[in-house]
């Protein structure tokens, strides 16, 4: 089965673009916010400066304003010295043996701070204490350097060296405060983000709402460019490391039988693929947008993959090594924790990211969840495990040499998902487009109203049906419950065959 084709636009485009108009709307009238400061000082002044307030003192102040624009700021390295408040859930990597407990709250001493991206000039206020208001995977950290944001903070590593920033430092993840900007009451997030060393801690400064229309489009690219992701293991799914040692390898003799399948990696290892791997990426690559997630350290998983597309035509995705967070987990207090995580991959996997509705008035849309083709279902966390494909040793292999049946039965499994789920997400936005989308483009362009007196209407979710009895859902229709429609299908009919 191969796609459909459409002679115009479909409605995943129409959905991107109606979603544009909107928020090209809210962004022409945005929500009243109320100002920090009733005479707030001008913004003409190109200097980085500390300006403290008229009513704070040095023995009591609450916070420091500074401007950030194109120069650096000695004065706040000098003078600011905030006082980070560490969440609750920082005593969960605490070890019980610890005596006395680690303190819940750390001081952060600035080394540096750099300007922000040309162009750009904010006023805050800085508090004296910083709330980390959470803790955020490693692909929010991708995301801003996607974006071209550099850090504007260079911390000291805070002493003493405590639990919650050994675990997020172990899981390669940012701690996130709010600053807020005080001529337009802008909320901004501060992503601590510790060195490799751990002997700094970077800040990336970046707008809330930047942050949140950053990923929403990421997941709005899948649409409209009509594919979905995929993360693809290596060992035991796509490759074996050939070796006649104990465990999952496969023996010399036996690698002489398929020597067709039988690849050199650049540190002289060598590994045998599994039967058709290469035309199986070359299908998928027209469907999916490939990633790779594997326990192998970066290294391997580098040469293994210039091993299966030289050309990186095929797998153009992500090229993730959850080596450094399985290493971390083995000694930490909580060492039965699975180190992948599809988030650390995809930031709109995070819950609640692709909500519609909001002050951003956003619709909903149909969600591309990532599809997972592994052997182990343990190593990703129990709430993405409907995403896996779960694969196994082939039981009558060719030659008797490990392989993995990518043809046809994973191509299959994934191309029905592909096709219902964007013949879904056709019927769904279509629907949505018929439920008068003027009326959703002005309550967006409303922004709210009266300084958020009156509530923001919401756009109302459609009813649907494909006529297939496929998918019937009020719901946007999402890649796993497309999959797991499939396979209450399938039993179904194994049932009804029996």
């Amino acid at each position: 089965m191969t796609p459909h084709a459409f002679a115009g636009p479909s409605a995943v485009d129409i959905y991107v673009h109606l979603r544009t108009t909107i928020q090209a709307a809210v962004d022409r009238n945005p929500p009243k916010l109320p100002l920090l400061n009733a005479e707030p000082s001008s913004l003409g002044d190109e200097r980085v400066d500390l300006l403290p307030s008229a009513s704070e003192t040095t023995s009591a102040r609450t916070a420091a304003r500074f401007r950030l624009s194109s120069t650096h700021n000695t004065a706040i390295v000098v003078q600011w010295r905030p006082t980070l408040l560490l969440p609750e859930s920082a005593s969960q990597f605490v070890p019980s043996s610890t005596r006395p407990s680690p303190p819940r709250t750390l001081k952060l001493s600035p080394r540096e701070v750099l300007p922000l991206r040309p162009g750009t000039t904010a006023q805050f206020l800085l508090p004296d204490q910083l709330q980390i208001r959470s803790v955020c995977p490693r692909s929010y950290f991708g995301l801003l350097a996607q974006h071209g944001i550099a850090h504007t903070f260079v911390f000291d590593w805070p002493e003493p060296d405590h639990p919650f920033f050994q675990e997020i430092a172990g899981m390669r993840q940012t701690a996130v405060v709010n600053i807020v900007e005080e001529l337009t009451g802008h909320v901004w997030e501060l992503h601590l983000k510790p060195s490799k060393e751990r002997t700094n801690i970077f800040g990336y400064l970046c707008k809330e709402e930047d942050v949140k229309r950053m990923i929403r489009d990421r997941a709005e690219t899948f649409l409209r460019i009509r594919k979905l992701p995929l993360v693809l293991d290596l060992d035991d799914t796509l490759v074996r490391v050939v070796g006649n040692e104990p465990g999952r390898y496969i023996p010399e003799e036996q690698a002489m039988r398929v020597p067709h399948r039988v690849y050199t990696l650049k540190d002289g290892r060598r590994i045998v693929t599994s039967e058709n791997v290469h035309e199986f990426l070359d299908w998928a690559q027209r469907y999916f947008e490939i990633s790779v997630c594997s326990l192998g350290d970066q290294s391997y998983v580098d040469m293994v993959v210039q091993v299966l597309d030289p050309s990186r035509t095929t797998i153009r995705g992500i090229l993730h090594s959850a080596r450094g967070e399985y290493l971390y987990i083995q000694s930490s207090v909580k060492p039965r924790r699975p180190p992948k995580d599809l988030v650390t991959l995809y930031p709109f996997c995070r819950q609640g990211t692709l909500e519609g509705g909001g002050p951003h008035g956003w619709l909903p849309m149909p969600i591309p969840d990532p599809m997972i083709v592994d052997d182990n279902h343990t190593t990703w966390p129990g709430e993405q495990q409907d995403n896996i494909i779960v694969v196994r040793e082939m039981r009558n292999a060719p030659d008797g040499v490990w392989s993995v049946s990518l043809f046809p039965v994973v191509q299959n499994v994934l191309n029905n998902i592909y096709q219902e789920f964007f013949k879904a997400a056709d019927v769904f936005n279509a629907a949505l487009m018929a439920d008068d989308p003027s009326a959703v483009l002005a309550a967006a362009a409303s922004g709210g109203g009266d300084g958020g007196q009156q509530q923001q209407q919401q756009p109302q979710l459609p009813h649907y049906h494909n006529g297939s009895n496929l998918f019937v859902s009020e719901r946007p229709p999402s890649a796993v419950s497309i999959y797991k429609d499939l396979l209450r299908r399938d039993l179904a009919n194994r049932i009804a065959d029996s």
